[in-house]
């Protein structure tokens, strides 16, 4: 089986698309000017938007200041982009006391418990090893 030779427009297409990576980086140079000249008057634009608005905006509120009412343009603060670690909150958590409970006299594991734990028995007394494995804690 003899390979067939591609047609001359497929052989200019593939030739303009996979072209030598010279004219590839030029095009993305020229891509990165333009990007950053609609950049700038794109800022130009949100200046000069702004600035009419604000203008716009203190007449606005002179006016209701000569009818006697009191009023101010401020532009809030900006929040910080401080980024949280994962798992924090922002809030923080209180302190648990490494204490021992008082009823049992020892630790447990996973968690300590206290006092609070012992608050449906009627008789307080030491929790034994089926209530703490019920509970899924182990003695230490």
């Amino acid at each position: 089986m003899v390979a067939k030779k591609p047609s001359a427009p497929a052989a200019k297409l593939t030739k303009a698309v996979f072209g030598p990576a010279a004219t590839v980086f030029e095009k993305l140079q020229k891509l990165d000017e333009a990007r950053a000249k609609l950049d700038e008057s794109r800022q130009d634009l949100l200046e000069s938007a702004k600035s009419e608005l604000l203008a716009r905006g203190q007449a606005v509120v002179a006016e209701l200041k000569t009818l006697g009412f009191t009023y101010a343009l401020i532009e809030p603060a900006k929040k910080s982009h401080h980024k949280q670690e994962k798992g924090e909150s922002g809030i923080r958590e209180r302190a648990k006391p490494q204490v021992m409970c008082p009823i049992c006299k020892f630790h447990t594991a996973p968690q300590d418990h206290d006092r609070r734990s012992h608050r449906n028995q009627v008789l307080k007394a030491p929790f034994d090893a089926a209530e703490l494995a019920r509970r899924g804690l182990t003695r230490i």
